[in-house]
């Protein structure tokens, strides 16, 4: 029999059963008894989030926030963090620089969508001389798209170092035409995520932050922007041009994947490519509609017509050809370099430039089995 004890309230006398427990107490007790295993190896409590010997999540895999929108609130997310982080940083007199942003952020990504979100980091021996390009593979188990990414972080004045060479002493090729190459000899598009602390004052609306059904809009949302590299270019290419010109027509980087206005018959992946070119090509669009406002001093007439020069011959090279290919084509079924980034087969870097992958599933959870599952 129970034993009871009885507790004096003067108010409302109560009874106390010792032998038996309230239901969340005796929930927790189970979990308690049930055991899982960590990755390092240690077994720890089914009801623990951490584990007590590596500190990390030993549930980060079976967390996965919903698709489409789970993924645009936690870009969201990561970018307010990048922009606040990286103006404190500069309030302080140190700040963190593209790698750590990246890795900050691909934590919190893994961490909200484990179940989705797959990442291979390969050897950064070479990024010092070489950059750090990552790739983003947006997958359905059969098909796949890709953005060849590389980043680049807000000086403290809000502008831009893009003029950077690789090779040992900055004598190679600007990094920003070797992004391009690489991409399109991965079938991707280029682009680069640039992390600010500064906002701006958008050249139309169709670049302000804005609300959307999975979060509002917010001007730290800027901390993470996404640009073609073809912009890039273009701004390197015009000594007319300040770095922050790019900038200008980035645009929040969860747009990519924000199903907000997007058609129910689109399939996601065909949808979210269908935002990745048009983001390429509007970016394009708008670098040229912002030229035309810059003024252009006779007496750097000649400056002028050299960029334009310039500008015309690489839109006719191959080079930008390929890229154009690349952006008017539909979802293609997955390479053998995709699948075996998928599937972990690939272990190394396929190149000197490619720091790491990010492979994401955008399956409903239910086909989200294996690869080669339609």
């Amino acid at each position: 029999m129970a034993r009871t004890e009885h507790y004096n309230d003067p108010a409302t006398p109560k009874a106390i059963t010792l032998g038996s427990l309230p239901l969340a107490t005796q929930q927790r007790r189970d979990e308690g008894s049930r055991k899982q295993q960590c990755r390092c190896g240690r077994v720890v409590a089914a009801g623990d989030r951490f584990c007590s010997g590596c500190g990390f999540s030993v549930q980060p895999s079976g967390r996965t926030a919903p698709w489409p929108g789970g993924m645009c609130r936690t870009l969201s997310r990561c970018a307010e963090s990048t922009f606040e982080r990286l103006a404190e940083g500069y309030a302080n007199g140190w700040a963190p620089g593209e790698e750590s942003f990246t890795d900050f952020n691909l934590q919190d990504i893994r961490r909200e969508h484990g179940g989705r979100v797959t990442i291979r980091q390969f050897n950064r021996a070479q990024e010092a001389e070489n950059g750090a390009d990552w790739e983003w593979w947006f997958h359905d188990g059969v098909r796949g798209v890709g953005m060849r990414v590389q980043a680049k972080k807000a000086q403290k004045n809000g502008s831009f170092r893009l003029r950077y060479r690789s090779g040992r002493r900055r004598q190679g090729p600007l990094q920003s035409l070797q992004l391009i190459e690489d991409a399109v000899t991965v079938d991707c598009l280029p682009f680069y995520v640039l992390y600010n602390h500064r906002n701006w004052v958008p050249i139309d609306d169709e670049l302000a932050v804005r609300d959307c059904q999975h979060s509002n809009g917010d001007q730290r949302q800027l901390g993470c922007t996404l640009v073609s590299a073809l912009v890039v270019q273009r701004v390197i290419d015009d000594p007319l041009l300040p770095a922050s010109h790019a900038r200008d027509v980035s645009v929040p980087w969860n747009w990519l994947v924000c199903d907000d206005g997007v058609r129910p018959t689109v399939p996601t992946l065909d949808a979210l490519w269908n935002q990745a070119r048009f983001m390429h090509q509007e970016g394009i669009h708008f670098h040229d509609f912002l030229v035309e406002s810059v003024p252009r001093a006779d007496d750097r007439g000649v400056a002028s017509e050299r960029s334009e020069s310039v500008r015309f011959e690489r839109d006719q090279s191959p080079l930008y050809r390929e890229v154009a290919r690349i952006a008017e084509r539909p979802v293609r079924p997955l390479s053998e370099r995709g699948k075996g980034m998928i599937t972990g087969e690939m272990t190394e870097s396929p190149d000197e430039r490619l720091a790491g992958a990010v492979l994401i599933d955008v399956r409903e959870d239910e086909g989200r089995t294996q690869l080669g599952d339609g």
